[in-house]
């Protein structure tokens, strides 16, 4: 009996820990069968209806008072979610998610946001905090994207609905990031011709033109013999579709690093080149942060280099920091702690992966200890 009493506190203490996940997961039900955009404008969500007074809940933890407040967000009650927030901040005045959250609350719209956007259409699983992480940086900014779209409860979204993007300058390079990639056609992948359209019909007096000579063939030779050194020189000048880009960047890489006691500066270029290309083509922040820091070994001083790192380190901490929060919405602490420590690694003053990480190692400890 006394083993199945601890069982089931520690299934309870799982269901709980699954129940104070962020915002991210808390937006997985945001398809209901009916549109949220209303025509009413939301500016007067933050106000409290007059007659009432929103207090803080009582007997909950810090933790758990940030959660509610993205649960009371997502179901447009912003009055309530601003005294929570603010509660919250009197425990913990550094965090930046909760300041975020109650800016968007209580700052006009007209500030938040510009006037210019684009458009952007809800597929099937689609949420407003997933399109605030892609778009604006922060899955967090979901409610200032609500209030943009005159949307009451961001939860109630549907599939084909259209949402309005302010042009913030980060949205602006997400959207060109989601273009398709303009591609460069290589010799190689031609036909090979001798002559134009416009010689097919040339007196048969007139000599055939020899074929364009392949940009690729120094670099591609170059690589098969291993010479990575000549293969990054002769990639100097190549203008590379996204086929090419993992080859490039490999390269630039492996010749940076034969280049790093020798030529410096050289090494120091190939680095940072092969770093842009994991880190914008790629999508490869990790690769990109190695990279970087291998350009900044050859030259520490190197401007471009060291606003890549940071670049690459700010990607690599919201993503762990995301799959932290899905590990934890699945009960799996080990794998939630893992993520933040990564966070951590990149970005110690992360206040958010501080807390969280806190929070797991208790739940963690307070388990073993119901198990023991």
């Amino acid at each position: 009996m006394k083993k199945a009493s601890r069982e089931t506190t520690s299934g309870r203490l799982l269901q709980h820990a699954s129940a104070m996940v962020l915002l991210l997961f808390a937006a997985g039900c945001a398809h209901d069968e009916q549109a949220a955009t209303g025509s009413a404008d939301v500016e007067s969500q933050s106000l409290t209806a007059a007659g009432s007074e929103a207090t803080p809940t009582p007997g909950i933890s810090a933790h758990e008072r940030l959660d509610l407040a993205v649960t009371l967000l997502q179901k447009g009650d912003a009055a309530h979610a601003e005294v929570e927030l603010k509660s919250y901040l009197s425990q913990v005045p550094d965090s930046k998610s909760a300041k975020l959250l109650l800016s968007e609350i209580e700052t006009p719209i007209s500030n938040l946001y510009p006037k210019e956007n684009f458009a952007v259409t809800l597929g099937k699983n689609d949420t407003l905090s997933g399109l605030a992480a892609n778009y604006l940086g922060d899955p967090l900014a979901f409610y200032g994207l609500a209030r943009y779209n005159n949307i009451a409860a961001p939860g109630k979204i549907v599939a084909g609905q259209q949402i309005r993007i302010p042009k913030t300058s980060a949205a602006i390079a997400a959207q060109a990031d989601r273009d398709p990639a303009s591609k460069v056609a290589s010799a190689t992948s031609l036909p090979l011709r001798l002559t134009s359209s416009a010689d097919e019909t040339a007196p048969a007096t007139e000599p055939p033109r020899a074929a364009a000579p392949d940009p690729w063939n120094d670099f591609k030779l170059a690589v098969a013999a291993g010479r990575f050194v000549d293969a990054a020189k002769a990639a100097d000048n190549l203008q590379a579709g996204s086929g090419q880009a993992p080859a490039l960047a490999e390269t630039w890489l492996r010749a940076a690093a034969l280049e790093q006691s020798v030529d410096p500066a050289s090494a120091a270029a190939h680095a940072a080149k092969a770093g842009n290309l994991y880190l914008k083509a790629l999508k490869n922040p990790d690769k990109a942060r190695a990279a970087f820091q291998l350009a900044l070994s050859a030259v520490p001083s190197d401007a471009a280099a060291q606003s890549g790192l940071r670049q690459a380190n700010a990607r690599i901490a919201g993503e762990y920091y995301r799959r932290g929060l899905v590990a934890f919405q699945h009960q799996d602490l080990d794998g939630a702690i893992a993520a933040w420590n990564k966070v951590l690694a990149v970005d110690p003053e992360n206040r958010d992966a501080q807390l969280n990480r806190a929070q797991a190692l208790q739940l963690k400890a307070n388990l073993q200890k119901l198990r023991g």
